[in-house]
């Protein structure tokens, strides 16, 4: 009897992620059929065929469906049979690394100077206000009212407002210019604002990109996606990604029509950005549209030092076995933690726009973590 209330009692605590996964699970179907167009017309010899099952089989236990490899050829042109495949990451690989209870509390982006904020070389956007499940607190962490919330950014100027939690692909990121109490662009006043988003959300001064950074489009804050995980006892990083605005979009974000560069080790620039949406364009620009500037061996910074600091980052939280940091280089080419993402990560575009598997030489230890 007691080990039979024991069973229900971890099924019903077990429930929520379970139903999540099917929902991650159906998504993910979905999208590849939606994309078959894209990838139906890539052709692998024999001998292709063959190296791929073979290594699946070897690994994962299994043969796998070749769609997500296929997608990601027939957009960058570059024959992989470990590629690793965005379902197989997003419903196993990651929900093994990545706890749910871990990721609950460390996806709260009103946390996150709190958790990383002791990393030596990193830096922060400043915070104005944040609202943390319904209470307000200013830069200093210290408790306001709603009218004191609402003056306390009523001068702000440039600056970003975004959800805190349950968040991902720039949904609900606004940038804003507040002077006398209302976002010059838009006119609307600030407590209309900051009802709008009820709760759960953060305002942060704006960052202004390096130089380099900024030469290839002023018009959004441009970000690195460095990928981050452990194996071994060991924190290695994945291919670096550069993600740049086009346009005055103010934003980065690839679902809002914003280009991605894979970067070399030596931090310049590969030759192609793509305009990638959401994994269903196949755009590719050896230049900026809207500046010109070359991206083939165009230098973006000191990737070293940002890798460093990503591995830094990611040593405070070990509880996390993989995390997608999203980073950039401030005017004084310091490094600025913008987020720390350890749910819902994309591992699609960094493999399409690097032509190389995420993990290297590791997939094979990721795909035995998830052997069948």
């Amino acid at each position: 009897m007691i080990k039979t209330v024991k069973r229900i009692e971890n099924f019903i605590n077990d429930l929520p992620e379970k139903l999540y996964l099917f929902k991650i699970l159906y998504s993910e179907k979905a999208a590849i059929k939606k994309k078959r167009s894209l990838f139906s017309n890539v052709k692998w010899s024999e001998s292709q065929q063959k190296e791929f099952d073979d290594f699946w089989v070897e690994n994962y236990g299994k043969k796998i469906k070749p769609y997500w490899n296929k997608l990601y050829e027939s957009i960058n042109g570059v024959y992989h049979y470990d590629y690793f495949p965005e379902i197989l990451y997003s419903t196993e690989l990651e929900p093994l690394l990545n706890p749910a209870e871990y990721c609950k509390v460390f996806s709260d982006k009103s946390l996150t100077e709190i958790v990383y904020g002791k990393v030596c070389g990193a830096f922060f956007p400043e915070m104005l206000l944040a609202n943390c499940n319904g209470s307000f607190i200013d830069g200093n962490r210290s408790m306001l009212s709603f009218d004191d919330a609402v003056k306390s950014i009523c001068e702000a100027g440039n600056c970003v407002i975004k959800p805190t939690v349950e968040t991902g692909s720039g949904k609900g990121v606004r940038l804003l210019n507040i002077v006398n109490g209302k976002d010059s662009a838009t006119g609307i006043e600030t407590e209309t604002i900051i009802k709008n988003y009820s709760e759960n959300f953060i305002v942060q001064r704006l960052i202004k990109n390096s130089k380099a950074l900024s030469n290839l489009n002023p018009g959004s804050l441009n970000t690195f996606r460095v990928i981050t995980y452990i194996v071994n006892g060991k924190i290695n990083a994945a291919p670096v990604s550069l993600r740049m605005g086009v346009g005055d979009s103010g934003v980065d974000n690839i679902h809002k029509g914003g280009l991605v560069a894979g970067v070399n080790e030596d931090g310049t620039l590969k030759k192609y950005a793509y305009q990638l949406g959401y994994g269903d364009n196949s755009a590719k620009f050896t230049k900026h549209p809207d500046t010109n500037i070359v991206f083939e061996n165009y230098c973006v910074g000191d990737i070293k030092k940002l890798l460093s600091t990503a591995i830094k980052l990611h040593e405070t939280t070990p509880q996390l076995g993989i995390i997608s940091w999203d980073l950039t280089f401030d005017e004084k080419d310091n490094v600025v933690l913008i987020e720390a993402n350890c749910k819902e990560q994309s591992v699609w575009f960094p493999q399409i726009i690097n032509g190389c598997s995420l993990f290297g030489e590791d997939t094979r230890y990721m795909i035995n973590k998830i052997r069948h």
